[in-house]
């Protein structure tokens, strides 16, 4: 028997893109085509319906992570030109306020 060869319709990674559109597409269509029954457009609304369209809410939404909690922002490193920085900008403040007073008391 001769070994197969790997099917590139298997590589996961390279389809996930593809996956991933072609789902938001048929669950986007699944919860227009359900809106009228959960507004009552097209009669009574069935409460199955409700299920079936906050599922594929749930679903959809599920397939961006927008559950997802955000990644924390690292907080950028203090390096020495950043030091630097900081220290002009309070020396700036510094020597304005003190102008303003010397402004105020007439030296």
């Amino acid at each position: 028997m001769e070994p197969v060869a790997p099917d590139p319709r298997d590589d996961v990674e390279a389809l996930q893109p593809a996956v991933r559109a072609f789902a938001a597409r048929k669950l986007r269509t699944l919860v227009e085509r359900l809106e009228p029954e959960i507004d009552g457009s097209s009669g009574p609304v069935n409460p199955r319906m409700i299920e079936v369209y906050l599922k594929a809410l749930r679903d959809f939404g599920d397939l961006y992570r927008v559950r997802d909690r955000p990644p924390p922002r690292p907080e950028p490193e203090d390096t020495a030109a950043i030091a630097q920085q900081r220290l002009e900008v309070l020396q700036a403040k510094v020597a304005a306020q003190l102008r303003e007073l010397q402004g105020r008391t007439g030296s």
